[in-house]
């Protein structure tokens, strides 16, 4: 009661401490402006909630906060929860001095509710009641503040690799304590903005200099942007475990909805804009472009596309609209990258190497088509570092991480009650999978009797995520389409894209699809793909300026009148599924893929045809088979996940629903494809700073077969030998001398080894796993050991510290190797 009063008297002081953050007027009538336009595309119902809170509440920050978010997840929320984070935000603003910065600022950095495409909940409301804004008056310094966020953050939460649909803030914190970065991104940074931290999301599209990407925060302390890891806490600002790779990145990017005059601004809509930058962390250079047609005349509205190879392609960062006379500029790393201008289905690329220089180039549109070509891309070296935590800090991560890890003990403990089939093994795997969010799983099996085993071993093939958010509903939803699927006796390779509750990375969905769209099995697959699309698009339009923006749920979908192109597509797949044909999502333009006749091909849902029709007569496909040796001929082993054959299309590379087999063993990638034109890619990382990729194009017509040798030049095997000095250590965890063994160091909570050992339990075949680490997980982790002696041999060989390091031992030769970073393959 006493601390219930003081906290009372503490408010009510503030309030005469701090003047209420006021929006000037001319901001509030943009914003309320903008905030109507943004709900125009949804029902009328659901406008006149949003139209009444604009309405009541006329300061500006409620019409920002509709104005701000996609009109796609306001139609997904359930608008009380805007009201709460609202309210939760008014009492933030009597709590401190928010008028040091511009209204836009606050707005942007402080009062946004999403950070990424999750849905929008009451966070902000809940984070309050378990006593968050406590940290503002424990906490006034910002630098202090943001320190205990990150510790708290991390007693919520761990990094684990996960796909489909960002979490929000909510569900990380009562169901899955977990999440892939760019979740941890959106659970950091919602309370830190709680706490009227200002803050931002950032990330490079793409590593340049090894696979994957990475997404985290970027904090505003001091009159000055520095970054953070997300729920990774350091005791510095701007040292993190990823500080080395990103002074090699060649863009990063943040988000902001009123970008500041002085950034640099590099795409621009209603609600939403990406800053480059890039500069913040690493020294820039400005690159322009001048982009021509034939004519020599300048190319006005071209789109200038960014590329560096990532999982298998050449994939974009960026792309910018010239302007009027043709020109287009970037701030970028010093690193090589390709660049593509297109406009309509004209085209021109230039290679721009290593440098530091700026540089102009002109491009000229053209209808042409690609040929063979070899790029080294060349990276800088690492320079950041990543700074040793005071020993009272270090102290405070090991209690946050002890904190979780009793968390996960409570939420594992759960027992399984005698109605669940308990003896399951597979049950069990999906019981513990559910993490907190056990409750739904366990009404669900109490309406359902005797389910059949099978459908727990189904679901170990989809997407574990689900497991995490489904309700009682979703989960009945994903039982009556297992056992309809079961009726038709539907064959193995189609069962789990059948079984997927989700498409593309919209929100489970609540219902199921509609009888009416559902038409009779006995036609054949081809004729009921048709009448399907047909009669969608019959139902539904794609009008961009009239469907709500963004991802959009199944539930919605159904109910729209307007769609964009990328809703109409996942609409698609929900509809063909629900006929039982095989359906995913791509991002080509206007095409999905559906499996008709047994085999995976693309499908323009617009025009409602195959976007290749399969030839019927035998021998309609080409056979294609390419030998990769180096330039002594001997032969060259690469990694499979960095091959790939792709089409070309709006100026950007797609994966080909036909891909061609690598043989590893025998250094031969063949496989069939149809007509058409094609690239066949391979990325090859050396190291750290050199990737080289060979780019072969193929334009099919006549040809009845294509074998050819592809050389590949200076090719560098390059796993050094192991320091002698590291060898009683690392040798003393391997146990069968006669064995291969892959030795990687780093914690188990460490989010690049952790990545690398998801890798490694990939790439293994014969070999022996070993991870060693100091922290204690509360889970059982393959292959992880604790060893007391593991902070000891950092000590003594501190060259090795915050780096990430895999050992392999060759048992036929005796011999260890050793590799720094992300390797491409194994030593053997």
């Amino acid at each position: 009661m006493k601390k219930s009063v003081l906290l009372f008297l503490f408010f009510i002081l503030i309030s005469f401490l701090f003047a209420d953050f006021k929006i000037e007027k001319s901001l509030i009538d943009t914003l309320t402006s903008k905030a109507y336009k943004n709900i125009e595309p949804l029902p009328e119902d659901v406008q006149q909630i949003y139209k009444s809170y604009i309405e009541k509440y006329p300061d500006g920050i409620m019409a920002y906060l509709i104005m701000t978010e996609n009109s796609s997840q306001l139609w997904d929320a359930n608008p009380h929860d805007i009201l709460d984070n609202y309210q939760v935000i008014k009492d933030l603003m009597k709590m401190e001095d928010y008028e040091k910065y511009s209204d836009e600022f606050v707005l942007s950095y402080v009062c946004k509710t999403t950070i990424s495409h999750e849905i929008i909940t009451n966070y902000r409301k809940v984070f309050a009641e378990n006593g968050l804004l406590d940290y503002v008056k424990k906490f006034p310094d910002l630098t202090d503040r943001i320190r205990e966020i990150n510790l708290w953050c991390r007693e919520n939460m761990l990094f684990v690799s996960t796909s489909g649909r960002t979490q929000d803030p909510l569900s990380v914190y009562q169901k899955s304590k977990t999440g892939r970065c760019g979740e941890m991104q959106v659970f950091f940074i919602s309370a830190c903005r709680t706490v009227g931290i200002p803050a931002r999301p950032a990330w490079t599209p793409w590593w340049a200099h090894t696979d994957n990407n990475h997404a985290w925060t970027e904090v505003f302390v001091d009159n000055k942007w520095h970054y953070a890891e997300n729920a990774q806490p350091d005791y510095y600002l701007d040292s993190t475990w990823f500080s080395g790779a990103v002074t090699k990145a060649l863009l990063v990017l943040a988000r902001s909805s009123f970008p500041d005059s002085l950034d640099d601004v590099v795409f621009k809509s209603s609600n939403n804009n990406y800053i480059n930058s890039t500069n913040f962390y690493q020294p820039t250079r400005k690159i322009k472009f001048k982009i021509l047609d034939k004519e020599k005349n300048p190319a006005d509205s071209a789109v200038v596309k960014f590329f560096a190879f990532n999982f298998s392609m050449l994939r974009s960062l960026l792309g910018v609209k010239a302007d009027s006379l043709g020109i287009a500029d970037v701030n970028i790393s010093y690193g090589s990258f390709l660049v593509i201008a297109h406009k309509d289905s004209l085209y021109d690329f230039v290679f721009v190497p290593f440098g530091e220089n700026p540089e102009e180039y002109e491009l000229i549109l053209e209808d042409k088509k690609w040929k063979n070509l070899d790029f080294t891309f060349q990276y800088p070296e690492a320079s950041g570092i990543r700074k040793d935590d005071p020993e009272f800090f270090a102290e405070r991560k090991k209690q946050s991480e002890e904190k979780y890890n009793k968390l996960i003990e409570e939420i594992q403990s759960w027992k399984i009650p005698q109605y669940a089939p308990e003896s399951d093994s597979n049950f069990v795997k999906i019981f513990e999978k559910s993490r907190n969010n056990k409750q739904p799983l366990l009404n669900f099996i109490k309406e359902n009797e005797n389910i059949p085993s099978d459908f727990w071993n189904k679901l170990l093939e989809i997407d574990e995520k689900f497991f995490w958010q489904a309700n009682q509903v979703q989960w009945q939803h994903i039982y009556d389409t297992f056992l309809e699927l079961e009726e038709n006796k539907i064959e193995d390779d189609k069962f789990s894209n059948l079984l997927a509750p989700s498409v593309f990375y919209e929100v489970l969905p609540k219902v199921r699809i509609p009888e009416k769209y559902l038409i009779s099995k006995e036609k054949e697959a081809t004729e009921r793909i048709s009448e399907i699309i047909d009669s969608l698009n019959s139902n539904f339009e794609i009008n961009e300026d009239k469907a709500p923006t963004g991802l959009l749920s199944l539930d919605k979908m159904l109910e729209a009148e307007f769609l964009q192109d990328f809703q109409f597509k996942t609409l698609s797949c929900y509809i063909l599924r629900a006929n039982l044909i095989p359906a995913q999502y791509t991002r080509i333009p206007s095409t999905i893929m559906v499996m008709a006749d047994s085999v995976w091909q693309n499908y323009d849902v617009v025009e409602n045809k195959f976007v290749k029709p399969q030839d019927k007569k035998a021998g309609s496909l080409i056979k294609i088979e390419f030998e990769l040796i180096d330039e002594k001929g001997f032969p060259v082993t690469l990694n499979p996940d960095n091959i790939s054959t792709t089409i070309f299309q709006n100026g950007r590379f797609y994966n080909n629903d036909r891909q061609l087999d690598y043989d590893k063993e025998k250094s031969i990638l063949s496989g069939e494809l149809e007509k058409g034109d094609y690239q066949i890619q391979f990325g090859i990382r050396e190291n750290g700073e050199i990737t080289k990729v060979k780019l072969i194009s193929l334009h099919l017509d006549e040809q009845t077969e294509i074998k050819e040798t592809l050389i590949f030049k200076d090719f560098k095997r390059n796993w050094k030998n192991a320091d002698k000095k590291y060898l009683d250590f690392i040798s003393s965890f391997i146990e069968e001398k006669d064995k291969d063994w892959i030795v990687l160091l780093g914690d188990y909570d460490n989010e690049p080894v952790q990545r690398l050992a998801t890798k490694v339990h990939h790439k293994m075949e014969d070999q022996k796993f070993v991870w060693i680490g100091k922290n204690e997980s509360s889970q059982v982790i393959s292959d992880y050991i604790i060893s007391d002696k593991y902070e000891d041999f950092l000590e003594d060989n501190p060259e090795l510290k915050h780096r990430l390091i895999t050992f392999y031992f060759d048992a036929g030769k005796d011999k260890w190797k050793m590799f720094e970073g992300i390797w491409d393959l194994l030593f053997k």
